[in-house]
């Protein structure tokens, strides 16, 4: 997430840095920058931060201070915007942002320490052996569109985890797997 300008900060044309690349998002998200977002205080972006300070009646000096910064970012969620979120791309439930701070829970963005499972009872794993019985993973059988729930666990005892080591595979790894994906690994 990019850190809002602090008291007594501003962006002016010339500056550069992630900052700006937020300013030109916010401005192309609505609709005053046409520009590419390559965090350079352009001419092109001058000429949004101006067409924003006129349409919200604010001085049109072409500075942003934290009044603007606040503002526009007021503006920019009341319409949608989501900061982190790459915004030529669909965003999917459960998807991390790219510093892998937050996740998007389908509605809003959450801090990674609140994540909860996107895993749903009943739901098979995506190799179709294990289903989530709401708590844990079972072993599962598919017999045509349907999985049956099994009371039993994999084939060894869930208390015995064999080493797993990288470039294993079998129905531990599987298992293993299952198990991390479902805790938002």
């Amino acid at each position: 997430m990019v850190r809002p300008l602090a008291a007594g900060e501003s962006l002016a044309f010339g500056d550069d840095g992630e900052q700006v690349g937020e300013l030109q998002r916010q401005l192309h998200h609505l609709g005053y920058y046409q520009g590419e977002v390559h965090e350079r205080f352009d001419d092109a972006t001058q000429t949004a931060v101006l067409e924003f300070q006129r349409a919200a009646g604010r001085t049109e000096d072409g500075l942003v201070e934290v009044e603007f910064w606040e503002a526009l970012d007021a503006e920019a969620r009341s319409s949608g915007y989501e900061q982190d979120v790459r915004h030529d791309e669909p965003v999917e439930s459960g998807q991390l942002s790219e510093d892998g701070r937050w996740w998007w829970d389908g509605t809003e963005w959450k801090a990674v320490d609140t994540q909860e499972p996107t895993i749903e009872p009943g739901q098979l794993s995506e190799d179709g052996h294990w289903l989530w019985d709401g708590s844990e993973w079972r072993a599962a059988e598919a017999d045509g569109e349907t999985a049956q729930q099994t009371q039993e666990t994999p084939t060894t005892d869930v208390g015995e985890y064999p080493d797993v080591k990288e470039g294993d595979s079998g129905e531990w790894v599987t298992y293993l797997d299952a198990m991390l994906r479902s805790k938002g690994f």
